[in-house]
């Protein structure tokens, strides 16, 4: 199931939806514009180091919730 993403005119909602939703243990995240500084798909972050998990799901194959490495909090929605 897709998350929910809607963008308003000063914040980036993220409202996980089905397992994720559960996995992450986050119902939903608001970002303001301004810290946002880009989006995309990354295909090789399934293989890069994501931190110390904070908390979250981490199974083979599956990652999802807040990682912090480097200085840096990010939320994490992968799988195989």
């Amino acid at each position: 199931m897709q998350n929910k993403v809607e963008v308003t005119t000063k914040e980036l909602i993220i409202k996980p939806q089905g397992i994720n939703k559960i996995a992450s243990l986050k119902s939903k995240l608001v970002i303001a514009l301004d810290h946002v500084q880009g989006a995309s798909l990354d295909e090789g972050i399934l293989n890069d180091y994501k931190g110390i998990r904070e908390p979250g799901t981490t199974l083979p194959g599956y990652w999802a919730g807040t990682f912090k490495h480097n200085g840096e909090k990010n939320l994490f929605q992968c799988f195989t």
